[in-house]
């Protein structure tokens, strides 16, 4: 077994070697190529997303508060109405009291309904003025948005862009991820795929570690089992 082993590395020659090391850091160079093309896009993207949800929710809501602030002026006029309704009433059967009690009891009547009718002007004009704040509100928050939303398909655009001159070289390294977690995790080339496409983050740091860092001439299938077979030297 041991000189089959050593057959195997002596069959792995120096050229092949550099060849493949070569291969290795050529895709390397792709990856931080398209790191450095993307920058902080990507990350740009999502916050602004995130960002134009937020505003959009806010919005939302300010307008449903209005709404309730324009029911809540519609239910303090109808109180009004019935306020003064009342005091019309008692005023009228004043004239037709039979003693000052009852005349002080209406008089307090119409007293205490007059500062409801004040009462509910007071609440209607903070109701008014609360919702006058929030329409302003909802206007800078509109134009905040458009705006983050003209930038966003700025940013989108620009990111598809890339993405599209990228996409043969991350189909290249997709394959090469593919194969390394089939290979060393020992599933199946679908698990392989779902795995890859689910995390593509996280396997590419599982491969960089097991692999790159560690100096293993690692970018196909074949020199995998070579490596995970103990038949490939790490380069020195």
């Amino acid at each position: 077994m041991a000189t089959d082993k050593t057959k195997a590395e002596k069959e792995y020659t120096v050229e092949e070697k550099l060849k493949t090391l070569y291969d290795l850091q050529t895709i390397l160079s792709e990856i931080d190529r398209i790191k450095t093309l993307r920058g902080e896009l990507p990350l740009e993207v999502q916050d602004l997303e995130d960002e134009i949800a937020g505003l959009e929710t806010r919005i939302k809501n300010y307008h449903t508060e209005i709404e309730d602030l324009k029911a809540a002026v519609a239910a303090k006029k109808v109180e009004i109405q019935n306020a003064q309704t009342l005091i019309d009433k008692y005023t009228k059967q004043q004239d037709n009291v039979r003693n000052n009690r009852e005349f002080d009891f209406l008089s307090k009547e119409i007293e205490y309904q007059t500062l409801e009718i004040q009462l509910c002007e007071k609440r209607i004009n903070e109701y008014i003025a609360s919702q006058e704040a929030k329409t302003k509100e909802v206007a800078e928050s509109e134009e905040v948005l458009q705006d983050r939303q003209h930038i966003l398909a700025e940013k989108k655009s620009e990111l598809d862009e890339i993405v599209s001159e990228t996409k043969q070289d991350e189909e290249k390294l997709r394959e090469i991820l593919c194969d390394a977690y089939a290979v060393y995790r020992k599933v199946s080339r679908e698990e392989a795929e779902s795995f890859v496409d689910l995390h593509y983050k996280a396997a590419l740091k599982e491969y960089e570690r097991r692999f790159v860092t560690q100096g293993w001439l690692v970018c196909s299938k074949q020199n995998l089992n070579l490596v995970l077979n103990g038949e490939i030297a790490k380069v020195q």
